[in-house]
This record gives structure tokens, C-alpha cells and sequence, in this order.
């Protein structure tokens, strides 16, 4: 089985708040993945991070080459928050950011087969029947996209008062938009600025489509007619010639979601014998004519 790896979110958000706390910020994407018995195999993902379903996602894909996309629910119950430095915020009361989810340790077990392959959507949908019986903060469904992409979408939190509140994703938002010939960050941000005007959303793009490695990034295009933000950011993400997923996280405190990319790589031999990453080619731009997974 290949080996995958996944870039990191480029959060320079996260940085922004670590320089203003001036906390030395931990490494907050902690996941591994343990292959369990041959004779009925199955594989458990295991979290220790303030964002334990997000974080067992990008492990997930990391693991088996996937580019599931994810979308957060907010944070706002006290009891779900962690503030990155008290000390700190006590000498600067209105100090906003530097809030982040309080995750607790979490783990799900699924199926897979002998050589360590597994059905995206069985796994998927244990991973998430796991979570939502957690204690952890919000519940997500399972969504496909127009293109028959998986996106693991937030739709439920809880309130302040500690009741669950139905939740409509900034990213389920129909918009109506003409992307014609320009970069994919300058289309993401287009995107952006369509679901906000139109469904009052408090969605930044700011940080998208910044680090697509080598491959570099291809021009986008596409005329759409009132269809959800999600399906058209698929749309032009697989116009790429590198396999990218999209996330988008809120940032508790300052009410915001920040919308993301990241390019799946793999990890290979190189010449010199040591291991490097390369990236994986989206393959219906290779000419598959086919969902990259």
C-alpha cells in the first residue's frame, strides 16, 4: 500500500493569534492510525487534539490517499472552549482571538481490508456515528457533492445555554457566479465574497489555495447557477492537476470561518534512497475522467 501524506493547513490565522498570546501554541494535529487483526481487519484511528474529528479526517486521507473535504460547526458553550492563554488575556480583556474547541481524546475502529484498503464511505460513516456519540463538540452528517466528492459537514452545535441548535453551513449557501479564466485562490476568494454577500455569511478566504507545491496551480473557469458553495469549490479544485481538499474552520471568539486548501501528497523512494513527498496527481485531470477516489 502507498504510503500518503497530507500538507497541514496553512492557518496563518492560528500563527497571527499564537504572536498575539505569545503562547508557544502546541502541535495540535496529533492522529495515528493502528492496523488491527488479519483475520478480521479493521483499523483504528486514534485523536488527541482540540479538533479530534478534523484531525482524524486528514489522517484518514493520509492513510488511504483520500481527499475528503470537511466543514466545521461552530464553537460557542464555555464548557467547549478552551482560551489558549488565561494569564495573558487577564492584562488584555478584549482580546478576542486565541479561543479554540475544547476535543477530548477520541477514537473509531472500521473495516478494511487484508491489504489495508477500505470503502470511503463505510469508513465515513462509522467515523461519524462514533464522534456524534462523543462528547465532543458538534455533530456532522455525511455529504456528497455534485461531482460525487465526500464532505463531512457540521449541522448541529451547542448554544451557549448548552442547547443543540440546528446549524446551516456558509457553505450550503446557493450562489450564482462566473469564475473566467483567473487562479484558483482568486476564484476561492470570488466564492468567498458570493456566499457572504448572498447568505450574510462571515466566511475568509484569505488563507486559500496559497500552497499547492510543485505542481503549481492551474487558471479556474465555470459559470454557476444558484449552486451550493461547496459543490462549486469541488468544481474548481479538481480542475488542478493536484489531488486538494478544502476545510473550513471556525475560529471561536471572533465569530469566523476561514476556508482552506491542501494538496494531497505521497511519500516515495527517491534517488538518493530517502524518502520524499510527491504529489498526488488528480486523476481526472490525467485523463480518468473519474472522482480522484
Amino acid at each position: 500500500m502507498r504510503q500518503l501524506t497530507i500538507t497541514a493547513c496553512f492557518c496563518l490565522y492560528l500563527m497571527n493569534v499564537n504572536a498575539q498570546t505569545k503562547t508557544a501554541y502546541p502541535d495540535q494535529h496529533s492522529a495515528r492510525i493502528v492496523h488491527n487483526s488479519d483475520e478480521n481487519p479493521t483499523a483504528t484511528v486514534f485523536t488527541y487534539s482540540r479538533t479530534p474529528l478534523q484531525d482524524a479526517i486528514r489522517k484518514i486521507n493520509d492513510e488511504y490517499g483520500w481527499a475528503i473535504n470537511y466543514e466545521d460547526a461552530p464553537t460557542v458553550n464555555a464548557f467547549e472552549i478552551v482560551d489558549d492563554d488565561p494569564d495573558f488575556r487577564q492584562s488584555h480583556p478584549n482580546l478576542k482571538e486565541g479561543y479554540f474547541p475544547n476535543g477530548q481524546p477520541f477514537h473509531s475502529t472500521f473495516k478494511e481490508s487484508r491489504t489495508h484498503h477500505a470503502d470511503v464511505e463505510a469508513v465515513l460513516q462509522q467515523l461519524l456515528q462514533d464522534y456524534n456519540a462523543s462528547s465532543n463538540p458538534g455533530r456532522y452528517t455525511l455529504k456528497r457533492t455534485s461531482q460525487n466528492g465526500y464532505v463531512v459537514v457540521g449541522t448541529k452545535y451547542k448554544s451557549e445555554s448548552g442547547a443543540e441548535v440546528e446549524f446551516t453551513p456558509p457553505l450550503s449557501c446557493p450562489i450564482s457566479v462566473t469564475i473566467s479564466s483567473m487562479s484558483l485562490r482568486e476564484a476561492i476568494q470570488l466564492v468567498a465574497k458570493q456566499v457572504n454577500s448572498t447568505c450574510k455569511a462571515n466566511l475568509s478566504a484569505e488563507y486559500a489555495a496559497q500552497m499547492l507545491g510543485q505542481l503549481g496551480a492551474r487558471d479556474v473557469s465555470g459559470t454557476y447557477d444558484r449552486e451550493p458553495a461547496r459543490d462549486v469549490i469541488e468544481e474548481l479544485l479538481l480542475q488542478e492537476q493536484g489531488l486538494v481538499y478544502y476545510s473550513v474552520d471556525y475560529a471561536p471568539g471572533i465569530n469566523q470561518f476561514y476556508l482552506d486548501t491542501g494538496l494531497v501528497y505521497e511519500t516515495i523512494t527517491g534517488v538518493d534512497g530517502n524518502l520524499v513527498p510527491n504529489p498526488v496527481l488528480n486523476k481526472r485531470v490525467a485523463g480518468a475522467g473519474e472522482h480522484p477516489f
